[in-house]
């Protein structure tokens, strides 16, 4: 049955990939350049922080310019609607716009309950959504970067215009948005877990794939993440075979730090060589395990949520009972784990008979990435 419905969405992978070379639907563009980071399987890549990390990597940059950046753009009566959309403030405190921003993130928001088109998380200064409006990448990618808006929206050019219009916006990145075809991209950043490429090679919902893996010709390049726990030139091997021209390189994770709910920093040693149960909703669970593991932590026992999972209070009570009953040293999760429990559990965390601990970590890009986009966004 699954390889039947992997048919079927293949089968409206081509008709929509053709109805876009034939313009019949059309792909927009926004006034300034878009960079697109994104990836062909359902999660687990490390997409997020990369995103942070290629975001803060720009905002170094002094030249913000593309090759062909012009545009045909009209502005019409919908865009000026869009351009005054007004969105409602999750802090009671007083918006103050940055302004003159240079990048904006585009992302979608991915089980955001916000029903609103635009959802400003953050304007460069402020976070004014919850977690819960906004959805926890979203959130997670606007807590760590200052000076640089982050807004969700299924359609991410309205959302690149009211960001155009109101913040000044020069770049764009476009977060998860390989497959987001209705917006013209300047360049295609595609990344591929090493540790997991392309599972068992099927599209969905039989595999993992969102698109065949002809699809990674569109990459202008690529980035392996998760260098350390694959067979990285096994990985180059069969990106080759779909895309022999654009350059390689290649990320891993870094653990920064250990925190708790409270902003408190115990430091690395608070896992080094304890009794740990470990908990996690995300795309790929066994590499925290893994980047757990590598950090001297013992893992007494791993709890494995849904993908984005937002935790009942059964969750927490299970989690918190099965650790009592292991008698662990702590409670570890990840940074979306935790904005997720925050934004649904925040009064009750003070009350937990355990405190949860929060693992910190951010990507590392190779120096020739550096350079080769730099050179991209001076030209």
């Amino acid at each position: 049955m699954l390889i039947f419905l992997s048919y079927i969405y293949w089968i409206i992978w081509v008709i929509r990939k053709w109805l876009y070379e034939k313009g019949i639907l059309k792909t927009r563009r926004l006034l300034s350049p878009v960079i697109c980071v994104g990836n062909i399987t359902t999660g687990g890549t490390g997409k997020t922080p990369t995103v942070i990390a290629i975001a803060k990597l720009l905002q170094k940059s002094t030249e913000l310019s593309l090759k062909d950046t012009e545009t045909a753009l009209q502005q019409d009566a919908s865009i000026a609607r869009i351009k005054t959309m007004t969105v409602p403030a999750f802090s009671k405190t007083k918006t103050s716009y940055v302004s003159t921003p240079r990048i904006s993130i585009l992302t979608r928001g991915y089980k955001r309950m916000s029903q609103s088109p635009v959802t400003v998380v953050s304007d460069g200064s402020s976070l004014l959504s919850s977690p819960v409006d906004a959805g926890d990448e979203p959130y997670l990618i606007a807590s760590a970067l200052n000076g640089i808006p982050v807004i969700a929206g299924a359609d991410r050019y309205k959302s690149g215009i009211y960001a155009h219009s109101n913040f000044n916006t020069e770049l764009f990145i476009l977060d998860d948005g390989y497959q987001h075809l209705r917006l013209h991209r300047d360049i295609n950043i595609l990344l591929i877990d090493a540790t997991n490429p392309f599972g068992n090679g099927y599209l969905l919902p039989k595999g993992i794939l969102r698109e065949p893996l002809k699809a990674i010709s569109r990459a202008d390049c690529i980035i392996i993440s998760k260098v350390s726990g694959g067979d990285i030139r096994a990985v180059e091997k069969q990106l080759r075979y779909y895309n022999n021209n654009s350059p390689i390189f290649y990320c891993d994770y870094k653990v920064t730090n250990i925190k708790d709910f409270d902003g408190n920093m115990p430091g690395l040693h608070s896992i080094s060589g304890k009794n740990l149960l470990i908990f996690s909703g995300i795309g790929n669970p066994h590499y925290f395990r893994k980047v757990v593991e590598n950090n001297k932590g013992k893992v007494i026992k791993e709890l494995i949520y849904p993908d984005h999972h937002w935790y009942k209070d059964k969750d927490l009570k299970d989690i918190l009972d099965e650790a009592y009953k292991l008698s662990v040293d702590a409670i570890l999760t990840t940074e979306k784990d935790a904005i997720r429990i925050k934004g649904t559990h925040q009064k009750n965390i003070n009350n937990f008979k355990m405190d949860i601990l929060i693992l910190q970590v951010e990507m590392e890009i190779d120096k020739n990435f550096q350079g080769w986009i730099s050179r991209k966004i001076k030209h």
